[in-house]
């Protein structure tokens, strides 16, 4: 939240600063970039696990929303000048104003400027496009966990150590991520898989089987379910060892073995009354 609200404030300096000078391509592309790179395909992506119902910290949730609703207003004002109609029609709906074209234009808080923190997950980010570049040349699918991930040519994090090392290691999902100073910048995965790995990687695929099913089905992100899956040894070892994660990732009331997955929705039945003879 701290490098979003970072990025936003540098955009804004960078937005005003360009529009001054009458540089409209500059500060549209800037804003592009932002939409799509930062905000749709690294922030939102992120932060997906953050507002479904399987999340049990609420005070964190409360933060993305805000974050969001401060970043997307933000947006609609910087945007104004190029898409008018577009941007009024959102901020409308957001805010709850009588237009965009009536509102301030967005001052820079440069205190929520960390430049520091905006180079550390640009490195972060370089590191992941190395090692999904890795996955994918050696044919080990980013659902298989790996043990750990060695990053060479990489001192580690600075300030942010403890959260951006966690985020990577999510990103990329290994368990351990360990920095090499010396050599070229690079990463080398431990790709030898133990039964607790391939039970995790078990577990997810049929975690995201299930979610297919529920978007199928139509059903609400609140909607309880049971579920039967198919007796695969996988899937065995997959339940044995997380069915906790799997029934909290996909609301299941129950995990019941059988020949297909099959899903349906718990629904509390009234019972029924008979009424006495007079």
């Amino acid at each position: 939240d701290r490098w979003m609200l970072s990025k936003l404030n540098s955009l804004v300096e960078l937005v005003t600063e360009s529009l001054d000078r009458f540089d409209t391509v500059i500060a549209s592309n800037a804003i592009e970039r932002f939409i799509v790179d930062d905000l749709s395909q690294w922030y939102l992506r992120r932060s997906r696990g953050r507002v479904g119902p399987a999340t049990g910290d609420k005070k964190d949730k409360e933060v993305f929303y805000q974050t969001m609703s401060t970043v997307l207003e933000t947006i609609c004002r910087l945007g104004a000048p190029f898409v008018p109609f577009l941007t009024e029609e959102i901020y409308r709906n957001l805010a709850g104003e009588p237009s965009i074209h009536l509102a301030s234009w967005p001052g820079v808080k440069k205190a929520l400027i960390n430049h520091s923190l905006e180079k550390e997950m640009a490195r972060l980010r370089e590191i992941v496009t190395l090692g999904h570049s890795f996955r994918k040349t050696k044919g080990i699918n980013l659902r298989q966990p790996l043990s750990k991930v060695t990053v060479s040519g990489f001192g580690g994090f600075g300030t942010q150590k403890e959260g951006l090392t966690r985020l990577l290691a999510e990103e990329l999902n290994v368990k351990e991520v360990k920095f090499v100073k010396d050599g070229e910048f690079g990463v080398k995965f431990e790709t030898r898989l133990t039964n607790e790995l391939r039970a995790e990687c078990a577990a997810r695929k049929l975690i995201r089987s299930i979610q297919d099913l529920r978007k199928d089905k139509d059903l609400r992100l609140t909607d309880k379910i049971s579920v039967t899956y198919p007796e695969t040894p996988e899937n065995k070892s997959a339940v044995a060892k997380f069915s906790e994660v799997i029934q909290q990732e996909t609301l299941a009331i129950g995990l019941e073995p059988g020949k297909i997955l099959k899903i349906w929705q718990k629904q509390n039945r009234k019972r029924k009354v008979k009424k006495k003879k007079a």
